[in-house]
């Protein structure tokens, strides 16, 4: 349910803006709520490649323009731990660029960068492995800068600064989350 509510709350370019702002610029207002289009969350979920298509739906898909270029952040919200959600969102920027790659192919298009941001709202710390990096031995140091394991960015909200955020709502997400959380807390720590 709360992952449903928040992915609507993210369809106002506003609210998408101000959270890409105060993940990534910490707070500065270095894209406005005109430079986002609020993309159809299954714009990437079809990719046909030699008769297979593949189903996934994003949370939210966010165009972004900025400094005269363009790409994609796409926002998936988790209420809950998922250990798997490195997983999905490596095959869900990955159908993005394949999409891409084809109209690329047919039409000429040149392909936006992907990137994706999960916000989490759970109360337990995220613990799990955030890439495959985190479950893999030693790399050979000559090698690693090749190695396709980078994390992505995980946003764990309760710990993030309200003032980092401009509009009330996403002020008040993060109050809130702070508030139910803390207030749980005392309520377990008084048994």
């Amino acid at each position: 349910m709360f992952d449903i509510r928040t992915r609507t709350l993210f369809r106002d370019n506003r609210i998408a803006a101000d959270f890409i702002n105060g993940v990534l610029f910490n707070g500065q207002q270095a894209i406005s709520s005109d430079d986002v289009s609020i993309l159809d969350s299954n714009q990437d979920s079809h990719v046909f490649s030699i008769g297979i298509t593949k189903e996934r739906t994003r949370d939210n898909i966010v165009n972004v323009t900025l400094e005269n270029c363009q790409c994609f952040i796409s926002i998936e919200h988790q209420a809950q731990v998922d250990n798997t959600m490195f997983q999905k969102t490596m095959d869900y920027d990955e159908m993005s660029y394949l999409q891409q790659f084809f109209q690329y192919q047919s039409h000429l298009l040149l392909i936006k960068g992907v990137m994706t941001l999960v916000a989490y709202y759970g109360q337990k710390p995220w613990k799990h492995a955030r890439t495959y990096k985190d479950m893999m031995g030693p790399i050979p140091p000559t090698l690693e800068q090749y190695m396709n394991v980078e994390s992505y960015p995980l946003i764990e909200m309760r710990y993030m600064d309200e003032e980092r955020f401009h509009t009330p709502e996403l002020k008040e997400l993060v109050r809130g989350l702070k508030y139910l959380y803390e207030s749980q807390e005392r309520y377990v720590q008084g048994f």
